[in-house]
């Protein structure tokens, strides 16, 4: 009998190293792809999403396992989540929609473009495995996303209406009190159609996890466009004033055109905006809405002086310009406002400075510029630090202020 066995297990051996053999010839290239794959996504920053079902969710579990402690050698720990190991998000997710969604759901609300995601299955025709895919096919480029900042009474939903009406799309809303769960926000966002303006009032009273989740699906964590109002920004002595307070108060990071309200007139304008919603966008566009220009920042942490970025122009009249980005440094490139871009920006990081697409990827867009033209922030974010010095934070100050004229001294 143990002879038998014995000989069993060779055979069922054997016949495993037969078909690995087999598998090589004929699905190499595949799993080189595969391989590649995993590995440019993980060096552009991306995680790696595993599920299946049975034993294929121990497969799944396996491969996250070796992702994030250690395979053969001694390396970084690797971003990698098994959407099965998760037993309080399964249950939740099967009770409350369906088996056939408890991978779909979590691929929602945590996949980001550039994400891989593993799917094992002996089938290949779970319905759970099947909405995966298809979450992940829908998931595809981030969502873009604009600001709208003020205290209450400034018109910004308002203004919200106005912008999905003007783009003739679909319009829904919500606050930030009410999204209390994770589950609450991800139903809301599988739900966003394409092309779809999505309100969130008093975003700031997020709760700290479904903060975290809402810019996870952001994840090119760009905001398109500031727009401030308010008596400080309207009112600023100089229209680079309020660039820089905009600049400093948000810190935003990529490509962002700034704009200030200039007069202070949009709650006047909601109120109008209820009688005769074209009177109130188009006083707003031609007499209220100012463009400051577009600031260039990347996420980065270097040495002072040291070179971060190498940032290439070219304008719309033929003219080139390249300019070397260091950190801690403030510039700013001549650059009107046009209705159309009239010029195209490449973000050329160095090491792991992160435009949006990436750490070390880089960035092409094309802009328009305003009153402060092309901003080149390279002082750095995540966190944005001053120096502790005293007489080096007061030299930096001015250094800003001067390349921004903020505070311009007369010719004598």
């Amino acid at each position: 009998m143990i002879h038998q066995a014995d000989q069993a297990a060779r055979d069922a051996l054997t016949e495993l190293s037969g078909l690995a053999a087999r598998m090589a010839d004929h699905i190499g290239p595949d799993v080189q792809r595969a391989v590649s794959l995993l590995a440019d996504s993980l060096r552009a920053g991306g995680q790696v999403l595993t599920c299946g079902n049975g034993g294929s969710a121990a497969d799944a579990l396996h491969l996250s396992c070796e992702l994030v402690v250690r395979f053969r050698r001694e390396r970084r720990s690797l971003p990698a989540v098994c959407l099965c190991a998760d037993p309080a998000v399964l249950t939740a997710a099967g009770n409350d929609y369906g088996f056939e969604h408890i991978f779909e759901r979590q691929v929602q609300g945590l996949g980001r473009a550039g994400d891989v995601l593993v799917l094992f299955s002996t089938s290949g025709t779970s319905p759970n495995i099947l909405r995966a895919i298809e979450a992940a096919r829908q998931r595809g480029d981030a969502m873009d996303h604009v600001l709208l900042y003020g205290p209450p009474g400034l018109g910004k939903t308002t203004l919200a209406t106005i912008i999905a009406n003007e783009l003739d799309v679909g319009f829904d809303q919500t606050s930030g009190p009410i999204l209390q769960k994770k589950l609450d926000l991800t139903g809301i966002l599988s739900n966003i159609g394409a092309q779809q303006v999505f309100f969130i009032d008093e975003i700031h009273r997020l709760l700290p996890d479904v903060e975290e989740m809402l810019y996870a699906t952001l994840e090119d964590f760009r905001v398109d466009i500031l727009v401030g109002s308010g008596g400080v920004l309207s009112h600023a002595p100089r229209r680079a004033q309020a660039a820089m307070m905009l600049i400093d108060a948000f810190l935003p990071e990529g490509i962002t055109q700034l704009a200030v309200d200039s007069i202070f007139m949009m709650p006047q304008l909601g109120v109008l905006s209820k009688v005769n919603e074209k009177a109130a966008t188009d006083v707003f566009i031609r007499d209220c809405l100012i463009h400051l220009g577009t600031c260039i920042a990347p996420v980065v942490q270097a040495k002072m002086d040291e070179p971060v970025a190498d940032i290439e122009i070219g304008f719309s009249d033929g003219r080139t310009e390249a300019v070397e980005m260091r950190f801690g440094s403030l510039q700013t490139i001549p650059l009107p406002w046009a209705e159309e871009p009239n010029a195209t920006v490449r973000a050329i990081p160095r090491g792991k400075a992160d435009f949006g697409a990436g750490p070390g990827k880089v960035v092409e867009r094309k802009v328009a510029g305003g009153l402060s033209g092309l901003i080149l922030d390279g002082r750095g974010r995540r966190p944005f630090l001053l120096p502790k010095d005293d007489a080096t934070r007061v030299e930096k100050l001015q250094e800003w202020q001067k390349a921004l004229d903020c505070y311009p001294t007369s010719k004598s």
